[in-house]
């Protein structure tokens, strides 16, 4: 009797340590599931409810109906289709290898910053204001605001527009006026982090509302984004440029891209057909006239190269497309600035126009040598027709 009690109670121990090892292990699954936004592609043209769609895709990867739904806690309706979840890195793997999903990758946190209004700028002070800017209902995203503020007094505001339909959450005494017409707040995982209030009011003091105080500092700042002890002049650098909002009212000339640059752009980083419609959500081909494109062709207005080996002279060619919006007859003619280690040719280096949006092709080369790693060289391509002076951005970097 007494073996058999202890063998009963072996196999009572055993089966016990299965169960907790079970529930550690679960505990550390559950544990390591993070934010993934799952991307489908376009979304539906005709009017059907998708979230059915997303749900089953997670079943799929999970086997559970039911966990499914919960796991789900935000669908992408409007812009785009698809989806939020609370995901492994497993199961994210799984979702990402199926026919309809184009990517899932994790959902991280981004620091908001202020922008300041084209008011600010004085854009409204050399140009024209459209007579139809009246009832137009600006929505921001943000960290939270501070209603009291003088930014956001009401004072000669009517009431809020009647097609308005949304709502202001009354939490830690928040309320709105005329000029803040509606506030929400949202949190995907339901629990606010700690310092954070469930309001839309911003209680840390780093809203919305800092774009109007007048916060100096006691110091001089010497080095910070931009430094000045190293590549003070680099194109990539935070703050390297201030926009001129009368000059880009008239650029006189623009480098355009349609959706065929993008599709050919798609097509030529290796994207297949399938997946190309799912971000289209038309018929779009990847053929042997798209699969050829570069990523150094996309029309930007810029020039960047990467150097991977320091070692090698580099040799890169762009080809860019500018259209014409200046004056019918013009001629614009290329100048470039380098640095030493750096030719940058441009051909032709004339373009003459004859008519408004008539487009001309160019080729930028730059040919060289980055002798030391983390290291930024900055030049510039300008077209001018005395009249505008269209300026190219051109970095090259080796890391």
């Amino acid at each position: 009797m007494a073996i058999l009690h202890f063998t009963f109670l072996s196999s009572f121990l055993l089966v016990f340590h299965a169960i907790l090892a079970s529930d550690i292990l679960a505990g550390h699954v559950e544990h390591e599931r993070k934010s993934y936004i799952v991307y489908l592609g376009e979304r539906p043209q005709e009017l059907v409810d998708v979230k059915p769609l997303h749900a089953n895709l997670v079943q799929r990867v999970i086997g559970d109906e039911y966990a499914a739904s919960d796991r789900i806690f935000h669908s992408y309706t409007k812009s785009f289709n698809g989806f939020a979840a609370m995901l492994s890195e497993e199961e994210a793997k799984l979702l990402s290898s199926m026919d309809e999903v184009v990517s899932a990758f994790p959902s991280t946190r981004r620091k908001l910053t202020t922008t300041r209004s084209w008011d600010f700028m004085s854009f409204t002070t050399n140009v024209p204001r459209a007579a139809f800017e009246s009832d137009i209902i600006v929505g921001m995203l943000d960290t939270g605001i501070w209603p009291k503020s003088k930014s956001f007094d009401d004072a000669g505001f009517g009431p809020p527009p009647k097609k308005w339909k949304g709502i202001c959450q009354f939490k830690n005494n928040f309320t709105c006026n005329n000029k803040i017409i509606g506030a929400r707040y949202y949190h995907h995982e339901g629990n606010t982090s700690e310092g954070n209030a469930a309001s839309p009011l911003d209680t840390i003091g780093h809203g919305t509302h800092t774009a109007d105080e007048n916060e100096t500092t006691q110091w001089r700042l010497i080095s910070y984004v931009m430094s000045s002890r190293k590549n003070k002049e680099a194109e990539l650098a935070y703050g390297a440029g201030h926009i001129n909002p009368v000059s880009a009212v008239k650029p006189g000339l623009v480098y355009d891209a349609a959706e065929i640059d993008y599709v050919k752009f798609l097509c030529g980083q290796g994207y297949t057909t399938k997946n190309l419609r799912l971000i289209t959500g038309d018929n779009s081909s990847c053929t042997a006239a798209t699969n050829g494109t570069r990523v150094f062709d996309l029309n930007y207005p810029s020039f960047a190269v990467s150097v991977i080996n320091i070692t090698k002279p580099i040799s890169q060619t762009f080809h860019r497309t500018v259209t014409n919006v200046g004056a019918a007859n013009s001629t614009y003619t290329a100048s470039v600035s380098s640095p030493a280690g750096l030719k940058i040719t441009v051909e032709p280096e004339e373009l003459s126009f004859e008519a408004l949006l008539e487009k001309k092709t160019f080729a930028l080369k730059i040919e060289g040598e980055v002798r030391k790693t983390s290291t930024v060289l900055s030049a510039a391509l300008i077209w001018s027709d005395e009249s505008h002076h269209v300026r190219s951005p051109i970095a090259v970097y080796a890391s």
